[in-house]
């Protein structure tokens, strides 16, 4: 898939199994990522900064320039990114925030179901 960016067209990352994690630093300031399945490849993904997201067009801009297209509904991210997030944050945490869908300074922006 590709979309038209002012003369150049650049390939859109297609993102399925996606929600929005929202990290708070302890001056209130948010960073959003992009998390889910990569379907390119079928890696568990999550994103750099998010610049811009359109929910009316599903696409979300990072702020390094890569573009996502996520596909379906936001909810429960796949498995596959479950580890990458472990990964990340370790594994009592993520219990915690795929629980209630926040922990610490992290939440999710939709609903997990």
């Amino acid at each position: 898939m590709t979309s038209d960016t002012g003369g150049i067209y650049e390939a859109l990352i297609p993102i399925s199994n996606w929600n929005i994690l929202i990290e708070t630093d302890v001056t209130g300031k948010t960073t959003e990522r992009l998390i889910g399945l990569n379907e390119s490849d079928g890696l568990g993904h999550i994103s750099e900064k998010i610049f811009h997201f359109d929910e009316k067009t599903k696409v979300a801009l990072m702020e390094t320039g890569p573009r996502y297209q996520v596909n379906g509904a936001p909810g429960l991210p796949h498995s596959k990114t479950i580890v990458t997030l472990t990964k990340r944050i370790g594994f009592k945490r993520t219990l915690k925030l795929l629980g209630n869908g926040r922990v610490d300074h992290l939440k999710f922006r939709y609903p997990l179901s």
